[in-house]
C-alpha cells in the first residue's frame, strides 16, 4: 500500500504496387512499428452499501503487436471482486475471471484470436469488504509495477465527503504527489501521464450522505488511423 493510512485499511505508381507491400512487412509504411501503451483510463469509484463499485474505462494501444486482449489483475484485500460487468464497443469482450487467492485475474478478449491497434474496454466490479463505515479505507486505484505508461489517468470519486484525504503516486512507500480537488459533488485528480510503475492510492474515504451520482461519460481518446495509400498518419477522436 501506498498510503500511510492503508494501515488502517488497507511513395511513381507502379513502384509503389510492387514496393508498397514489402514495406508495410518492413514497419516502413502505415505507421511504422509502434509499442503497446494505454492512451487512457478513467476510474470511477461510487460507494455500495459497506463496499466500494469501480468503474474503469481503459483505451489501450496493442500497437503492433498481437494481443488477445485487456488483462486485469485486482487484489482480494477488499474481498474477491463482485457483480464483474465488462464491455467493448470494438473489441472481443468475452470474460474469464480467476480467483487466484489474493488475487483476482479479469481477462477480457478471445482466446482464439489475437487484435493489435487501439481498443476500448469497460469494466466495472464491487469489492463487498472495504467497510467504509469505518472511516478508514485506503484504497489502491493501481498497485505500482505496470509495466506500460498510462498517457491521461483520471481518478474520480462520487457520493463521498472527504477530510483530511491523502493522494499518492509512485512506488511502494511513497507519500503525497497528488490532490483530490473537489469538482461539485466529485472529486477528482488527473496524471498526464502516469509513468509506468507507478501506482496510485486514495484515503481515508468517508461514506458521504444519500444523493444522485452523476455517473460520468468517459473523456474520448486519440485514435490512430492508418491510412495506407497516402502514407499519412492522421488523428480523430473516438466517440465513448
Amino acid at each position: 500500500m501506498l498510503n500511510p493510512v492503508g494501515a488502517l485499511r488497507h511513395v511513381a505508381v507502379g513502384a509503389s504496387l510492387v514496393a508498397g507491400p514489402a514495406l508495410v512487412l518492413a514497419g516502413v509504411m502505415g505507421g511504422g512499428v509502434h509499442d503497446e501503451r494505454f492512451d487512457a483510463k478513467q476510474v470511477l469509484v461510487t460507494s455500495a452499501g459497506d463496499g466500494v463499485r469501480l468503474r474503469e474505462t481503459v483505451d489501450q494501444d496493442f500497437g503492433t503487436t498481437q494481443r488477445h486482449g485487456y488483462e486485469r489483475i485486482i487484489p482480494n484485500d477488499f474481498g474477491e471482486p463482485t457483480d464483474v460487468v465488462v464491455s467493448s464497443p470494438d473489441a472481443p469482450d468475452q470474460t474469464s475471471i480467476t480467483d487466484m487467492g489474493s488475487r483476482t485475474r479479469i481477462r477480457i478478449g478471445d482466446p482464439d484470436s489475437t487484435i493489435s491497434g487501439q481498443h476500448r474496454y469497460l469494466l466495472s466490479y464491487t469489492l463487498p469488504d472495504a467497510q467504509l463505515s469505518t472511516g478508514a479505507l485506503a484504497l489502491d486505484i493501481i498497485d505500482p509495477g505496470e509495466e506500460l505508461e498510462t498517457g491521461r489517468f483520471e481518478v474520480v470519486l462520487a457520493g463521498f465527503e472527504l477530510a483530511d484525504t491523502t493522494c499518492n503516486v509512485g512506488g511502494f512507500g511513497d507519500v503525497g504527489g497528488c490532490e483530490l480537488v473537489r469538482d461539485g459533488d466529485l472529486y477528482r485528480v488527473v496524471f498526464e501521464p502516469l509513468s509506468a510503475g507507478d501506482g496510485i492510492t486514495v484515503g481515508p474515504i468517508l461514506l458521504g450522505a444519500a444523493k444522485p451520482v452523476h455517473i460520468l461519460t468517459p473523456s474520448a481518446t486519440v485514435r490512430r488511423i492508418i491510412n495506407m495509400t497516402a502514407l499519412t498518419v492522421v488523428e480523430a477522436g473516438q466517440r465513448g
